[in-house]
């Protein structure tokens, strides 16, 4: 991609995806700037190159530095042996490359352009032959990077033609700098070229921060309404975000969240993560709204599931269920977690799982159903991919609010047939019409469904029919299509809820909505039971009638250190991840805290350094201020 070159090639950095295009190049692109560090930069770029143009002192290490680059660059892009070479470091497998190597290699451009700087000011002008060269190899470098994106970018200024006039002006106006930085370095250092090809350098990291500050919103309106409610409730409790709240922002308002994408990652986490509550998690990042045909088709590598304890990659062909659909199917080990509350976005039943049938919602024709008609069809075996049907939506019509009557449904699989039935008056035009099944259907895997919808008296009203789409079976197809149109299905939404799941919608706003999960385990537990009194995360009293063993719902971590009465006791780990220590009978106070592993060491090598550091800083000059130096040569 262009973008490390020329940042602002596709608009406004961050931009809002358009619309209507393609899921792949969205996510890709999307990625990339949620991924990214940072850019290079033309300017940067091409005085990096000229580091390597010239028989400078420190050519060397200019050498060494582009090495630097295009290896992470090979390893960014999925070079195999880039990627084990790189992958022979000690944990660098299970890092968040793409993120983390981007400051790393902008830091060894800018040496290499500082290289080039400092050989111009010593060395001259750089010769013509050398010049012609390093400008060949900067246009080429450009154009593999433009032309391998043209077909994104055309695809993208297609869908947004309205940002095209800004890629082109910034992009341009930064290989205007780059241009003038290279005649710059063609001519002799002395007068004012020194500072104009500085300021040449410094224009382009500040412009573009210039036009992103200016281009950001004046002010905006914070809503905490959420915040503010889980803040008030959740206490020791926990929470699990499928959007908005993502990682990270819920520690800074006090709230615990098992979302995580700190790194580094723990393995004892991320081995409960994937055996416990999704298995299809990624290794880095526990995030609830991260895209799962991002991790696991676009970027495979990014993502992986646990099986027996050893990691797998999912392959491109494989796209898991989203994290809505592993929370349902592990809602008794995130309430064994500690988490109380569920934030999902507004409108969104993270309980709730729905199926469509492969029909288009746009190629689609509207199918009268009078008083008295019918329309019936089959659902092949194994095409929705739920078990236990409860609701079926279907598209309807109302000809502006003129249909009458009740829409009624029978829905079977095998001899199990479920009814179910509503008005239509008030019901919305164009809109999705809720039919509740009398009892919930269960399908097994190898049962078709059958459906058949009636309307006995009223007015007609209008089921939408859409195309098929091209991997649909065709005994989909309903016998209603007219012989000129392709084969067409109803537009239906089924609708499955899993039993067992006793959460309940307790906020709503424009911004989220949160669930209360019933039967969470609290932060402290002890066995046998005692009396638990938390004044916070870490202190509590306990008054035991007994013994007893105490669990904290926090992670065994090296670091961690507990106290009873002030003396310090062992911390043992429980259900492979948490905290666990001895308590006496009788009444205790007892103290958690963290202290990170060898952190006094640290500390004294630390200060050892800064002694070191004084020392040449001032003792050394005073002790080889009476030494004659030979001069400077």
């Amino acid at each position: 991609m262009p973008v490390q070159l020329f940042p602002f090639i596709y608009g406004p950095i961050g931009g809002p995806t358009p619309p209507g295009l393609n899921p792949a190049l969205a996510n890709t692109i999307a990625a990339y700037w949620v991924q990214s560090a940072g850019w290079f930069g033309p300017v940067a770029a091409c005085l990096a190159l000229a580091a390597l143009a010239r028989p400078a002192r420190l050519r060397g290490l200019a050498l060494l530095l582009f090495g630097f680059i295009l290896v992470w660059q090979a390893r960014i892009w999925g070079f195999k042996p880039a990627i084990w070479l790189i992958d022979l470091i000690p944990m660098m497998a299970r890092t968040d490359a793409m993120r983390f190597c981007a400051p790393a290699m902008e830091l060894a451009c800018f040496i290499m352009a500082a290289i080039a700087f400092d050989a111009w000011q010593v060395d001259g002008a750089l010769p013509r032959r050398r010049a012609i060269g390093l400008s060949l190899a900067a246009t080429a470098i450009g154009a593999i990077s433009i032309g391998v994106a043209l077909p994104a970018l055309s695809a993208w200024f297609t869908a947004v033609p309205g940002r095209l006039d800004l890629a082109l002006g910034v992009t341009l106006a930064e290989a205007a700098l780059a241009i003038g930085a290279l005649l710059i370095l063609r001519r002799q250092p002395g007068g004012h070229r020194g500072v104009v090809l500085a300021a040449l350098v410094i224009a382009d990291p500040l412009g573009l921060a210039v036009l992103t500050t200016l281009g950001a919103p004046r002010s905006a309106a914070l809503d905490f309404g959420g915040v503010t409610y889980l803040q008030r409730h959740a206490r020791l409790a926990r929470m699990y975000s499928l959007q908005p709240f993502g990682p990270n922002f819920p520690a800074a308002f006090g709230v615990a969240s098992i979302d995580d994408n700190a790194s580094p990652v723990s393995a004892a986490w991320n081995r409960y993560i994937h055996r416990h509550l999704d298995r299809y998690a990624d290794v880095v990042m526990f995030t609830g709204s991260q895209a799962r045909a991002l991790g696991c088709v676009l970027l495979p590598r990014a993502a992986a599931a646990l099986d027996n304890g050893i990691f797998i990659r999912p392959t491109r062909a494989i796209i898991p269920p989203d994290q809505s659909a592993e929370l349902r199917r592990h809602i008794a080990a995130y309430r064994a977690i500690g988490v109380k509350y569920v934030v999902s976005p507004p409108g969104h039943d993270p309980f709730v799982a729905h199926a469509t049938l492969p029909v288009s919602i746009t190629a689609r024709s509207a199918f009268a159903l009078s008083a008295g008609g019918k329309l019936s069809g089959v659902v092949p075996a194994g095409l929705l991919g739920i078990v236990r049907i409860s609701e079926v939506d279907t598209l309807i019509g109302t000809y502006a609010g003129a249909a009458r009557g009740t829409l009624r449904l029978k829905l079977c699989a095998g001899a199990d047939c479920a009814t179910a039935s509503a008005p239509l008056a008030g019901a919305k035009d164009n809109g999705y019409l809720a039919l509740p099944l009398d009892h919930p259907l269960t399908v097994a895997p190898a049962q078709p469904l059958r459906y058949r919808f009636t309307h006995r008296t009223g007015s007609a009203v209008a089921l939408w029919l859409g195309d098929l789409q091209p991997d649909a079976p065709a005994t989909l197809a309903v016998a209603a299509s007219a012989p000129a149109q392709p084969p067409q299905a109803p537009i239906l939404r089924f609708v499955e809820t899993t039993p067992g799941i006793a959460a309940r919608p307790v906020f709503q706003d424009q911004v989220m909505r949160i669930y209360r999960l019933e039967g969470a385990r609290r932060f402290f537990s002890a066995t046998p039971s005692c009396r638990i009194t938390p004044s916070g995360f870490d202190r509590l009293t306990t008054d035991c009638p007994a013994a007893a063993t105490l669990v904290r719902l926090e992670a065994a971590d090296a670091g961690w250190h507990a106290t009873v009465d002030g003396h310090d006791v062992p911390i043992a780990t429980v259900s492979a991840l948490f905290q666990s220590i001895a308590v006496p009978a009788g009444r205790s106070d007892i103290r958690f805290f963290y202290r990170p592993p060898f952190i006094r060491s640290s500390c004294a090598a630390a200060l050892a350094a800064l002694a070191i550091w004084l020392f040449l800083i001032a003792g050394l000059p005073a002790l080889t201020a009476g030494r004659r130096r030979p001069p400077f040569p």
